[in-house]
């Protein structure tokens, strides 16, 4: 019979070489200027992520392209390819998004090596409701050292979780366990359920519920009970895991793993997170002027406004008058978020992180509403009508900014470009007259009425002006 640790490779091999073959026979999907190739076009199938819930002292995340870690934070999220690295004392919980909970220790570095996961459908309900997880998954994760206390949902048929070790591979059906690991010992506490571990020599060896694996460099493994103060010191970390990501909806975590987005985060703008948006047509305007507009380049674009603490990062300052590090920059001028682009794109090509051909921009009237729209021709891109539920506006009442991410995203996943602040534009506003050029501004703000919270409504202001609380920005990504 062949060894445990052949199934395994077997099954991931089987699961990595089935995602490369989706689409083959295929026209090729074409590629973003300066990038790979652009987001797969299956319709089942897309990277699975995994989100910061809460963190304690000092976390930090590198990403595939960054030379050094940039400061986590919570609600990021990490993608295939990132590591989490935690400090002395510090510590962090994770919510993949098939439904299985990450507690990451002190001293502890892991990278999310692999993550791939069929789609599924966006419910009501919430993550404390799940009984297996969300859809099939093959997960792998590369513990380097320190410990993590791994809570799996029941796996689906096809499933595949592991999480490698200097010492060996841990495999995963569906448990809550404990793996401390360093270079040259791992020990593998199992609350219930059961874990599979093979050694790099090929030592196959089964932990059940209830009993503990430690085994070196030196020695042999040894599996003994486990202690009642670590089955209880595991339930109690389980136990407020499950009870943190339990209010999270299911469609949270598949707008975290929309086939439709691609990713990109910022370091050095404190992992300012984009959005890759394909091109294509859309019918922009009022609807008594709408044209149809033809975007031959795809681009990317900020999830949320730019932030006081991005802005920070970048500038050295901060000129808001509602301070708060998570709340939209304001105060800032048309030439002020141009020298903001700038200097980010200097600081990316410094550490070697900038796409060929491609520059950080404020977007073009006709990509910010497309991106708006995300795909709707309704006056907002939720509906026909607005209630302080759906934005920051005039009538909510809250006379002041808001921290970003507070209202349900678009279709497209882009939160806030409705109210909070209006937001720069690079063209030239037409109905601006000949002695007194302005900017384009769009979207509206926490001060504006409800007519200018429209998809469609456009307006303007100097490129210098900055003496309003109401005026912030978001980052765009395209060709030069």
């Amino acid at each position: 019979m062949r060894g445990w640790v052949d199934t395994v490779k077997s099954l991931l091999l089987t699961a990595l070489v089935g995602i490369a073959m989706i689409g083959c026979g295929e026209a090729p999907e074409p590629k973003p200027e300066g990038e790979g190739s652009s987001p797969s076009s299956d319709a089942s199938l897309s990277k699975g992520a995994a989100l910061v819930l809460t963190l304690e002292g000092k976390v930090s995340v590198v990403n595939s392209s960054s030379v050094k870690g940039t400061a986590a934070t919570v609600n990021q999220f990490l993608s295939p390819g990132d590591s989490l690295v935690t400090g002395q004392g510090s510590d962090a919980l994770l919510l993949l998004t098939n439904g299985a909970t990450l507690s990451v220790g002190a001293n502890t570095t892991f990278e999310l090596k692999t993550f791939y996961q069929e789609d599924f459908n966006s419910e009501q309900a919430k993550v404390g409701s799940l009984k297996e997880e969300v859809s099939s998954s093959t997960v792998l994760i590369d513990l380097k050292a320190g410990e993590l206390v791994v809570d799996v949902r029941k796996l689906r048929k096809k499933s595949n979780f592991e999480i490698t070790s200097p010492l060996g591979v841990a495999g995963v059906r569906g448990t809550s366990f404990s793996l401390s690991s360093s270079a040259d010992s791992i020990k593998l506490s199992v609350l219930n359920g059961r874990v599979d571990f093979v050694s790099n020599d090929n030592q196959q060896s089964q932990v059940g519920a209830e009993k503990v694996l430690v085994s070196s460099r030196e020695e042999e493994s040894v599996i003994n009970d486990l202690a009642d103060a670590q089955k209880q010191s595991i339930a109690q970390i389980v136990a407020r895991a499950r009870k943190k990501a339990g209010e999270i909806s299911l469609s949270t975590l598949r707008d975290k793993k929309s086939k439709r987005s691609k990713t990109r985060l910022v370091p050095s703008a404190g992992d300012l997170e984009m959005i890759w948006v394909e091109p294509g047509e859309f019918m922009m305007g009022e609807p008594s002027k709408q044209r149809q507009i033809t975007l031959t380049q795809g681009f990317y674009l900020g999830k949320y406004e730019v932030t006081q603490a991005q802005w920070q990062r970048v500038m050295g300052s901060d000129p808001s008058k509602f301070k708060g590090a998570e709340r939209p920059v304001e105060m800032v001028s048309w030439n002020d978020a141009m020298e903001f682009c700038k200097k980010l794109t200097e600081m990316e090509k410094n550490a070697g992180r900038m796409p060929n051909g491609m520059v950080y921009q404020l977007p073009t009237e006709a990509e910010w509403e497309y991106a708006c729209r995300a795909g709707t021709t309704t006056v907002y891109s939720w509906g026909d009508q607005i209630t302080e539920i759906n934005a920051n506006y005039k009538d909510s009442g809250i006379k002041q900014t808001v921290e970003v991410g507070q209202y349900a995203a678009n279709p497209w996943g882009f939160q806030d470009m409705h109210g909070n602040v209006y937001e720069w534009c690079a063209d030239w506003w037409a109905d601006s007259r000949p002695k007194f050029p302005f900017r384009i501004r769009r979207g509206g703000s926490w001060s504006s009425d409800w007519t200018t919270l429209r998809s469609a409504f456009s307006s303007g202001s100097p490129p210098d002006f900055r003496g309003v609380v109401d005026l912030g920005f978001r980052l765009a990504l395209q060709k030069q």
